[in-house]
């Protein structure tokens, strides 16, 4: 993007040519159908919710362009088609007005902090009345086209980066299984032993006060053992001193709830912190025989929660889990030290790579979500 083009204003005027008005100024709030009777298989326009795409239909609602917002569930996050598509019952549409550029509308959508027009106690909700009622600034049509061309291309770098991250991904899970089917070196897997798992780990089960010293973490199947956030920080709940599980760096963690659904991976903080009961820890008795990277990798495949989910104890799904008692009867095969540093230090490289594009992909968004705020407000100018 050329700078040149770019001109700042003041927070306070209203930008030379635009106008302050209302949303029912550039477009009408339509609701969507059931799909029932035109829903089928293989059919050739989508069925959209406020979560995305949820089925395939014989004829279409609307085929303009047009920005999607939710009615009920999901309502702060707009979607954008410019091909025919049927919105269900709790998907609004919208009809854009000739004079105003649909893309640059998604874009002011994203901008709108729309849980702050909330209208219900239970699921959040919005009426097309509200929406319509919304007043913001609204520039020329031909500066309209200037914010929606450069804030589009910086949706496809972010679009091509997810993209990158996934094919890494993939890539990593394939090698990991060609190193357990012995298909990276031929014969590789001759000398790899099957080995329980309670002749590589240990059941950590320390138990502390919360201290300066001591932080409380969280457990979760997207961050593992990380710092606590506003969102999981319900410990004001309980009242009167309680003990937490210490855990240290390197150890094995596992939620045995929620192990069927991926819930394990190794604690990498360096210094000891403390998780709640609840979670099973465990660490490696022999460093001189076992390294904890590899096991990261080769206990955490899709293959092998797969493994615990036909595993786990309980009758009831909500119950049913595995304990470490449980979890240190499997088995894996197991190669000798030097090879497992040498499958965990090339798989420890890939996983970097994707950590590093994951870091570039964030910065990306917050700077998207800047530069939008500043060409939506007329802060920053986009001239002819």
């Amino acid at each position: 993007m050329n700078t040149d083009t770019l001109k700042v204003t003041s927070n306070e005027e209203l930008p030379s040519g635009w106008k302050y008005d209302s949303i029912r100024t550039i477009l009408k709030v339509k609701h969507g159908r059931n799909q029932a009777k035109v829903q089928v298989e293989n059919g050739l326009y989508p069925i959209l919710g406020s979560g995305g795409k949820i089925g395939e239909a014989k004829e279409y609602l609307w085929s303009r362009p047009s920005v999607l917002i939710g009615r009920k569930g999901t309502i702060n996050k707009p979607q954008y088609y410019e091909t025919p598509f049927w919105t269900v019952d709790t998907l609004f549409y919208t009809h854009i007005k000739d004079n105003h550029i649909p893309k640059w509308v998604f874009y002011l959508f994203q901008a709108i902090n729309w849980l702050k027009y909330n209208e219900a106690s239970g699921v959040p909700s919005l009426s097309a009345s509200n929406i319509e009622a919304v007043k913001v600034k609204i520039p020329p049509i031909q500066e309209q086209k200037r914010i929606a061309d450069i804030l589009s291309i910086w949706d496809l770098t972010i679009e091509l980066k997810e993209s990158i991250i996934k094919d890494k991904e993939r890539y990593l899970q394939s090698i990991i299984q060609r190193f357990k089917r012995g298909l990276i070196q031929k014969n590789s897997l001759d000398n790899w032993k099957s080995t329980k798992l309670k002749e590589v780990f240990k059941i950590r089960n320390v138990k502390n006060f919360e201290s300066d010293d001591l932080k409380l973490y969280s457990f979760t199947i997207e961050d593992g053992v990380s710092p606590k956030t506003e969102r999981y920080n319900r410990e004001f709940l309980v009242k009167g001193d309680k003990k937490y599980k210490l855990t240290k760096y390197n150890d094995l963690v596992f939620n045995p709830a929620n192990l069927k659904y991926g819930a394990i991976s190794v604690n990498k903080n360096h210094n000891d912190v403390l998780i709640s009961p609840i979670y099973e820890t465990l660490y490696i008795k022999d460093e001189n025989k076992y390294d904890i990277d590899f096991f990261k990798y080769f206990l955490t495949t899709s293959e092998m929660i797969s493994f615990y989910k036909s595993k786990v104890e309980g009758t009831l799904v909500e119950r049913s889990a595995v304990k470490a008692d449980q979890f240190l009867l499997f088995s894996i095969k197991v190669p000798d030290l030097e090879t497992q540093k040498k499958v965990s230090k090339y798989l420890n490289l890939i996983e970097l790579e994707i950590t590093t594009i994951k870091k570039e992909l964030e910065l990306l968004k917050t700077q998207k979500k800047g530069l939008m705020q500043q060409l939506l407000t007329g802060k920053i100018r986009v001239q002819s």
